[in-house]
């Protein structure tokens, strides 16, 4: 009688108020193991007629989205459920995929490194009898002008530098938190160069991380996409294959709501 006069009226009865947030906030206090599958089914209209009357009534009395989560029907609790798990999934393997991508450009760019400063040392050891020679810095500015180092150093036996080539330290084309979250170190190879059976001098060559970060970007968005992708159809595939299950537990509920 309390629950038909406060679907009638115009105003929500202050004790039907407090009986309904009691049977909401307190669901733990029903023994629903002893109804019968038709007074399940009553309760559950009943709790979703509350629910909608006190939404609108009273927005102090909203439900809390955690009750909403009780509320929604099985299919949906698992939809949500396996949706949240496949993003946790995804989400883990695709940071593992990009640290492993910034492992990768590391080593590569420390292996680049040493070949160049290995094979440069060896085109200078012939004219490093004469430091001042004009060759030396003309080579060096060859190799330098690719871009892809940071720095080079001409050193003498006794470590004075005599040539110096650097780069900037910017990154450009690359947003700005990519360098906090999967940082690329730079790597530094050293060369001694010999004239005959002396050490002339010493060639360190300083790799630039920038190429380094502009292919993890580009691998961060193809990635990305990927993964959205798979991600999207993983989903798709989920909410078809609930529908095929659940169908007979859906037509038990439609005779229930028959017998009601």
């Amino acid at each position: 009688e309390d629950y038909l006069e406060w679907r009638t009226g115009d105003r929500i009865n202050r004790s039907l108020k407090t009986k309904a947030k009691s049977l909401l906030f307190c669901p733990l206090t029903l023994d629903l193991a002893c109804l019968t599958a038709v007074a399940q089914v009553m309760l559950a209209r009943l709790l979703d007629d509350v629910v909608k009357q006190l939404s609108h009534a009273d927005s102090s009395l909203m439900i809390p989205l955690i009750m909403r989560l009780f509320l929604m029907s099985l299919s949906k609790q698992l939809l949500i459920l396996l949706t949240l798990i496949f993003l946790i999934v995804f989400s883990v393997n695709f940071v593992m995929s990009m640290d492993n991508i910034r492992s990768y450009l590391q080593g590569e760019s420390e292996v680049h490194v040493q070949d160049t400063a290995t094979s440069l040392g060896l085109s200078l050891s012939p004219h490093m009898a004469d430091e001042t020679d004009p060759i030396l810095r003309t080579m060096m500015n060859a190799i330098f002008d690719t871009g892809y180092y940071k720095e080079m150093r001409l050193l003498d036996v006794d470590g004075n530098e005599l040539i110096r080539l650097t780069n900037p330290d910017e990154v450009h084309g690359v947003p700005s938190w990519l360098p906090r979250f999967f940082p690329i170190e730079t790597a530094t190879a050293v060369s001694e160069i010999s004239t005959g059976w002396n050490i002339a001098g010493t060639l360190q060559v300083t790799s630039n991380p920038g190429y380094g970060y502009l292919k993890l970007y580009e691998q961060f968005k193809s990635t990305l996409k990927f993964s959205s992708f798979i991600l999207l159809g993983a989903i798709l595939l989920l909410l078809v294959v609930l529908r095929m299950t659940l169908r007979p537990l859906k037509a038990i509920t439609e005779q229930a709501n028959d017998i009601s």
